[in-house]
């Protein structure tokens, strides 16, 4: 459970400043992809446990 908690941080911040970097000029690209890392780290545990998975 800590590292769901560690990883939603992660990706809040990660959103932060993704769109922070939106109006100030920033480099949006990299704010993109680092969300999107943080993302993945949401779903992947997620993804991988066969009880979430469709019948």
């Amino acid at each position: 459970m800590t590292e769901l908690v560690a990883a939603l941080a992660d990706h809040r911040r990660a959103m932060w400043l993704r769109e922070e970097a939106r109006p100030a000029g920033g480099d949006r690209h990299q704010a993109r992809a680092a969300s999107h890392a943080t993302r993945a780290a949401i779903t992947a545990p997620r993804s991988a446990s066969p009880s979430c998975s469709p019948p």
